[in-house]
């Protein structure tokens, strides 16, 4: 598979985090306003509306780069414009409101890309013998213990979501070379799609720069992350 047809997902590494660490929530979760995140990964394209009014929280993911849940990306006004360069018509950039740092965008991905390969990856659902209520009938994808792409039906695609699995955003190479060189990954891994990768309780463990060996068990992972906290303490 050539550089250009490899695909990743950017998935958060809340190993790193301390009490220090920043976040951001959409107002309208806290406030009851018109608009929640879950509304942003569906593929749905928004009208001209008010800017997304951001907040801080207190646990989560660090600002401006990540918004909390959901893996929805809140970029400054130039990354915005490379990314739409790339990606063209897939993505929306929403303006956010936010009082600590003007021209912030929120990236709606509108792309839903039917190319998961469920013969080649390895998939956990419920109800593995289907459900007539869910519009699958292999069921909902509880955990992916590797996750393989067709590549026809991912090719030509930069940004975008799997429809039964759509709190994640996935990206092509180029995407993830603007990301680096705007320094918007600090605190974020990048796994690439078609490699193996164990989901323990919806947490998957690699080091930001080097791939180490994935903890086998829930009491390895616990003591992992329990060492992480006395480095990081020291």
């Amino acid at each position: 598979m050539s550089s250009r047809m490899r695909y990743y997902w950017l998935y958060d590494d809340d190993l790193q985090y301390d009490d220090k660490t920043r976040c951001l929530h959409i107002a309208a979760t806290l406030e009851g306003g018109p608009r929640e995140d879950w509304e942003y990964i569906r593929g749905a394209r928004f009208p001209e509306e008010p800017p997304v009014k951001l907040v801080e929280g207190n646990d989560g993911v660090p600002c401006p780069l990540y918004l909390q849940g959901y893996g929805i990306l809140v970029v400054e006004k130039e990354l915005g414009e490379v990314l739409r360069g790339i990606a063209g018509d897939s993505i929306q950039l929403i303006p956010c409101q936010y009082e600590a740092q003007p021209d912030l965008f929120l990236l709606n991905t509108l792309s839903m890309v039917d190319c998961l390969d469920w013969e080649a990856s390895v998939i956990e659902c419920y109800h593995p013998q289907g459900l007539s209520s869910w519009p699958n009938k292999r069921g909902e994808i509880d955990d992916i213990g590797r996750l393989v792409f067709d590549a026809d039906k991912a090719a030509g695609n930069a940004i975008f979501r799997l429809p039964d699995w759509n709190f994640r955003m996935f990206i092509n190479q180029d995407v993830k070379d603007a990301l680096i060189l705007y320094g918007a990954v600090d605190r974020h891994v990048f796994y690439e799609v078609n490699t193996e990768c164990l989901l323990i309780g919806g947490i998957s463990y690699y080091e930001p720069t080097v791939r180490k060996r994935v903890p086998w068990s829930l009491e390895e992972y616990r003591a992992m992350r329990e060492e992480r906290r006395e480095q990081s303490s020291v």
